[in-house]
């Protein structure tokens, strides 16, 4: 069957002022592409009802090179967007964001980043991905940092980043579905004020309509694990990619009242375990290791872990507490989550008696301030 909505995977968009206007082809050509069994899958089963997948993924082609053209060019070179920080500067906000955001917030499988950006050539990492990744770092920046990247405060250095990656989104910049969940899911870190429409609930929501649209929401059938996919596509990522979309849409629904736009029965895509977190480092370099990655990220899995497993409980008290007409719970119900919430309580506390890494300690206060 014919398709015609076509993406690619890879994260390697040139960071480097382009000498063209045209993009690079992404490296991959294949992927999956989700629909349920209503819709284009009823169109599917129709015009191959033998087909052995039923989870509503497709594999299809990548699209070919599209063109920007100049006037985008020269918007986006006008806001910016390919003059990139000094090097010592890009590298102190890299270690920052794997430092401080990535532990609790993994959307990046991590050598995958590295490699291109340490060895830009002919193409570096996604400039949209790159600017987001800046933002979501500028949050913990050193004053040093700050001063020598030209900004007065962290919101000055954070505005900046912003307009940039919001600038290459509003271009169609990035065409991977996978970058640009990436992308927008970090860009969820600016929060101007109360007025601001474009906050964290904004882009979290369009990380999710993308997640649903490529399917990140669903378990792919075992029929499709083939070895010719297996280069192009990490199961684990997308994993995490749907998990932080939800882990992002409890808390934000915790914290604004409203109500959670996706639920636990919603999806079908496993929880990624400390396993699943570990391959996201897989090859690695010594050198990456020592100069990006904090002493004790085994430890941090663990805790992501625990945190999602907490997010989880949340959610399914949220999903009560909003409903329009309200049902009440009963005392076996509510002794069962407040059971389950001590449970991952106490397995902080074990993980806190082996803690020496400041960067491990830090994230576990933070974990403790979910509780509060």
């Amino acid at each position: 069957m014919s398709q015609s909505t076509v993406h690619s995977l890879t994260t390697s968009v040139t960071t480097r002022k382009p000498r063209n206007l045209t993009r690079q082809p992404h490296k991959f050509k294949q992927f999956y592409h989700q629909c349920d069994t209503q819709g284009v899958g009823l169109v599917a089963d129709l015009c191959e009802p033998e087909r052995r997948d039923k989870s509503g993924h497709f594999v299809v082609a990548a699209l070919s090179s599209t063109n920007i053209d100049s006037d985008t060019h020269e918007y986006l070179e006008k806001r910016g967007c390919f003059d990139l920080p000094a090097l010592d500067i890009q590298q102190s906000l890299v270690q920052a964001y794997f430092h401080y955001v990535h532990p609790f917030l993994p959307v990046i499988h991590v050598s995958s980043f590295l490699k291109p950006f340490e060895n830009p050539g002919q193409n570096g990492v996604c400039l949209h991905l790159l600017w987001s990744v800046f933002l979501a770092a500028a949050n913990f920046a050193d004053a040093m940092t700050v001063r020598s990247a030209g900004y007065e405060s962290r919101k000055d250095m954070k505005r900046a980043m912003f307009l940039r990656a919001k600038a290459l989104y509003d271009a169609n910049y990035e065409q991977s579905k996978i970058v640009l969940i990436q992308a927008v899911l970090l860009m969820g870190f600016w929060y101007s004020d109360t007025e601001d429409r474009l906050g964290p609930w904004h882009w979290n929501g369009i990380a999710i309509s993308l997640c649903q649209t490529v399917g990140l929401h669903r378990e792919p059938d075992a029929s499709l694990n083939h070895s010719q996919y297996r280069s192009s596509i990490d199961r684990d990522l997308w994993k995490h990619l749907w998990w932080c979309c939800f882990f992002r849409e409890t808390w934000l629904s915790v914290g604004m009242g409203r109500p959670m736009r996706i639920g636990l029965s919603h999806a079908d895509t496993p929880k990624p375990d400390a396993k699943a977190s570990e391959s996201l480092y897989s090859e690695l370099t010594e050198s990456q290791r020592r100069r990006y990655i904090p002493e004790d990220p085994e430890n941090l899995f663990l805790l992501w872990d625990e945190l999602l497993s907490v997010t989880s409980v949340l959610s399914r008290i949220l999903s009560v507490q909003h409903l329009a007409k309200r049902t009440l719970s009963t005392h076996s119900d509510v002794n069962d989550l407040e059971c389950e919430l001590r449970r991952h309580h106490k397995h902080l506390d074990c993980l806190r008696t082996r803690a020496t890494d400041p960067v491990l300690t830090l994230h576990m206060h933070h974990f403790e301030l979910f509780f509060e």
